[in-house]
């Protein structure tokens, strides 16, 4: 019941910023105005503005959110590590090089992965961090720190990388790329986001299944066993899903920083579960993004990027969670 109630409440949280997001900006509207331009009972000029230059703004915003808070619990449930989250680990980092190696690049991979899609070499540059997270760590456990050191080497590599794409692309591509690799949503359209709400439509029905498998193998491998779950296979449709949708989320808005991280953590808080929940993640997920864009967007002169606030919000909960396993060891 407490979850329940939780979810409802991040759920209308994320949806009046959502509203709130479509009703601000230059040209304000009411709720009125923004239900007839969905209704089609407005101007032109209304239409436009809410269905064509903000609605895909919090649309983005909810599903990215909902798709890193996923991704996030997942990598934080099955390593048993709050800081193995997608971002931390450079899973996201090396999304966003393939995929801004398809948008600036140039030469035969420049022009293969542009071939593929943002998309598709999103998700293939998510795969290939994971892997080479996995064969770095290799015999050590996917709850050691290993694990961990090697994420954020490959994390460093990645940045590294797409720093020089940066220095090296066209003067006029800089400016764009610069604001999509810190995470923003201000710039989205309808095809921005279909490739994640697709990725959330083929996930969402399997989170009761999800679920029960996170519950099992945070028991331990053996009493997952004893329960029918096979953990090897089931931690690697897990990951896969996870990588999915972290790939999926940063091919719509670039790498938002944090969101990952801190939605299962505050979402866990708020659960009081054993495990982040995953549907308080998403929940979770979405709600930070959604209110962290609108909040910038009143706050603050300017289309800035959403990743701003969410790093510095990711960054308070770090420096929080440091603390709280401080204090622990020195009890």
């Amino acid at each position: 019941m407490r979850v329940f109630a939780i979810n409802a409440a991040l759920a209308v949280l994320a949806l009046a910023a959502a509203l709130g997001g479509v009703m601000v900006g230059d040209f304000e509207l009411s709720v009125r105005d923004v239900v007839s331009a969905l209704m089609g009972q407005t101007t032109e000029l209304a239409r436009t503005v809410v269905l064509e230059w903000r609605l895909p703004r919090v649309v983005t915003a909810l599903g990215v959110g909902a798709a890193l808070g996923f991704a996030g619990a997942i990598f934080q449930t099955i390593t048993r590590n709050p800081l193995a989250s997608p971002d931390i680990l450079g899973v996201t980092s090396g999304a966003s090089a393939f995929a801004l190696t398809a948008l600036l690049a140039g030469g035969s991979t420049g022009m293969m992965l542009r071939g593929l899609g943002v998309p598709l070499s999103a998700f293939l540059g998510g795969v290939a961090v994971s892997a080479a997270i996995w064969w770095l760590s290799r015999g050590a456990g996917l709850g050691s720190f290993q694990l961990v050191f090697a994420g954020i080497i490959i994390n460093a590599l990645a940045m590294a990388y797409n720093s020089f794409l940066l220095v090296r692309a066209d003067y006029r591509d800089v400016g764009k790329a610069q604001a999509w690799i810190t995470g923003s949503v201000g710039s989205s359209s309808w095809h921005d986001v279909l490739a994640v709400l697709i990725a959330l439509a083929v996930v969402i029905p399997l989170l009761r299944w999800a679920a029960f498998k996170l519950e099992a193998l945070s028991l331990g491998e053996a009493t997952a066993a004893g329960l029918g779950v096979e953990p090897r296979r089931t931690q690697l449709i897990l990951m896969m899903m996870a990588v999915m949708l972290a790939s999926m989320g940063v091919a719509a808005s670039g790498p938002i920083a944090f969101v990952a991280f801190v939605a299962p953590q505050i979402g866990h808080k708020l659960a009081h579960a054993a495990t982040p929940p995953l549907g308080t993640a998403m929940l979770t997920g979405a709600a930070i993004v959604s209110v962290a864009d609108l909040a910038l967007r009143v706050l603050v002169p300017g289309n800035l990027p959403v990743g701003i606030a969410t790093t510095v919000i990711g960054g308070a909960v770090l420096l929080y969670t440091l603390l709280s396993a401080t204090r622990k060891v020195s009890i």
